[in-house]
This record gives C-alpha cells, structure tokens and sequence, in this order.
C-alpha cells in the first residue's frame, strides 16, 4: 500500500501548487473570492476523480485480483491452488493475508467458478501432469459452513445459501459431520458437502476493500 499512499502525498502537493498557482496569478486584492474558489473546487474535483481512479487500480495487495463489477460486490481475490490444507488451515493462511476464505453469493457465483476453471487449468500446465485425472488440490474452499444447523450453509460475512440452491451439486447431498463447502472440480466447480478435516482443497482467499 506504500504506492496507494505515495499518490495521496503527490495528489495533495499538486493541491496545494494549484493553490498557489492561483493566488500567485492576483495582483490585485481579491474582490471576488467565491467565483474563484468554485474554479478551483472544479478542478480540485477533477484532480480526486483522476487520483480515485487509480487508486482503484493499485488497491489489492501483490497477487491479488481486484473484483469489482456493477454487481457482486467489490474486493480483492487470490486462488491459491498450491497450497492443500483442510479448512481451517486454509482459513488461517487468507487471515494472515488480511482476508478470510471466500463468501459468495448468487451475483458473482457463476464468475468465480469460471475463475476456478482456469486457475485449475494453468496450474496442470504449469506442474505438466498429462492425468486425466484430477489433481487433489483442484478443488477450493469456501468459507461457508453449516455448523449448528445441518443444511443452513453460511458464509463468514453472514450470507446464507438455501439448500435448494443452483450454487450446489445436483443432486444436492448433505451429510452429517461434513460441515464446510467446497467448490468442487468434479463438479463443474458447483458447492460441495465436504469433511472440513480432509486436506483435498486450496483456499480462495478475499479482501474486502
């Protein structure tokens, strides 16, 4: 975030020399302040819109992608397909990054198992396994779980998923003592029942910004 703080020094210095630009440029009293404060308020706006915008565009940490679409929220996400841990493992490692595993929801589901997809394809490419089979670590955690309740899936930001939701596998299946859902590779990367315990998925790691 070093750079995000470097702008906010830069955007501030050229402020302050506009400022200055304008009051060097009066070689009289100022008679009518307001009308030159409205031009310099335009221009002041003008400067934050620019600067705002590319904020926007360093604002996730290195290795973060910045998901921000009219729809779905507005974050930063990392796969993390080397790492292969069970779910509390997997939420440890995105807490240390400053995040926790991945809420979803309706919007932005479809997205994410695109995402998913591809993560999955790159890393067999970049390992260079020829299997057909899929890699153990293909799959993904989530942090949504049904502990408490059996069936009443809910993400760590508080977001519930119906058990008749599209999200899941058909035929959904919910099974006593596997708490935690995965996005499944099998399953065209569709919610998944799975033993929280089992260390055969990676985390999907979020930052809300």
């Amino acid at each position: 975030m070093a750079l995000r703080g470097a702008l906010i020094v830069w955007s501030t210095f050229c402020i302050v020399r506009m400022i200055r630009s304008s009051d060097a440029n009066v070689s009289k009293p100022l008679k009518y302040p307001i009308k030159i404060a409205s031009k310099s308020a335009l221009q002041l706006l003008n400067l934050i819109i620019q600067v705002d915008k590319r904020l926007k565009t360093i604002a996730c940490p290195q290795d973060y992608n910045l998901y921000a679409k009219d729809s779905g929220g507005r974050f930063c996400y990392r796969f993390v397909p080397e790492f292969c841990r069970n779910q509390s493992a997997a939420q440890k490692y995105c807490h240390n990054q400053g995040g926790n595993l991945i809420s979803l929801n309706d919007l932005n589901f479809d997205f994410f198992r695109r995402r998913a997809a591809e993560e999955r394809s790159y890393s067999i490419q970049q390992i260079g396994t020829r299997s057909p089979t899929l890699p153990a670590c293909s799959n993904f955690w989530t942090s949504a779980s049904d502990y408490g309740r059996e069936t009443l899936f809910r993400f760590i930001n508080g977001h519930e998923i119906a058990p008749n939701s599209t999200v899941w596998t058909d035929p959904v299946v919910f099974n006593t003592g596997k708490n935690c859902a995965i996005m499944n590779a099998s399953k065209q990367y569709l919610l998944t029942d799975f033993n929280c315990a089992l260390a055969l998925a990676s985390p999907l790691c979020q930052i809300f910004l």
